[in-house]
């Protein structure tokens, strides 16, 4: 029935512009000023009438909430109200898997007693000193500036099959260990890596390949 209704309310704008217009035209024909006065008059009240009478509905129509003419479409026979409720939270962008933010990186061994951090200025390495009584107390072992390191790798140790991180200092001084490789896990190391290539601009990197593979044993 409702779109009977708004066919007809169309259908009858039409009509009453066409009936409107006709009234006008009849103004110009050769027919006497009576008759044309009363042709163009009766056109033109009833073409009035009609586009009144379709507007009046179309008014009554909008304040009931209803839309005064369909438009055609399956989306329009759907509540906005629905619409809304179908549609997925929007969400923030979230990282990539895989991937983690560069900067500084601090970690900590299993034994919870020594602790790598790579900062903005270098390397620092803290070991946790027992005390008397229970109590602990952090001491830095080792602090290493970005501008005096020439080279980081992993190694062996002098004499010895324990694989370690070693600097190689910008002064042509002898290699410097820093930690054991087996300190830290495989992810730590990873993060460790990508610290260091963050804060130095890729001037010095952790090749991780070389903690599995250093090479042969130092003899001296």
């Amino acid at each position: 029935m409702g779109k009977r209704s708004s066919w007809a309310r169309s259908s009858s704008v039409v009509i009453g512009i066409l009936a409107f217009v006709f009234g006008l035209s009849a103004l110009l024909t050769d027919e006497s000023a009576v008759a044309k006065w009363v042709v163009s008059g009766v056109c033109m009240v009833t073409g009035a009438s009609l586009f009144t009478i379709a507007c009046v509905l179309d008014s009554r129509d909008a304040r009931n909430g209803r839309p005064a003419r369909p438009t055609g479409t399956a989306d329009d026979a759907v509540p906005k109200s629905e619409i809304r409720k179908t549609r997925p939270p929007r969400r923030r962008d979230e990282p990539q898997p895989g991937t983690r933010a560069q900067g500084p990186v601090t970690v900590l061994n299993s034994k919870q007693d020594t602790e790598f951090a790579v900062t903005e200025s270098g390397i620092v390495v803290r070991d946790n000193w027992p005390r008397p009584g229970g109590a602990s107390r952090w001491k830095v072992r080792l602090h290493l500036r970005w501008e005096d390191i020439a080279h980081l790798g992993f190694g062996y140790g002098t004499h010895d099959s324990v694989v370690s991180l070693w600097a190689v200092p910008s002064h042509g001084a002898r290699r410097q260990h820093i930690v054991d490789s087996g300190a830290f896990t495989s992810t730590q190391w990873q993060d460790l890596a990508r610290g260091v290539a963050a804060l130095t601009g890729g001037r010095l990197t952790v090749d991780l390949a070389g903690r599995d593979h250093p090479g042969m044993p130092r003899d001296s």
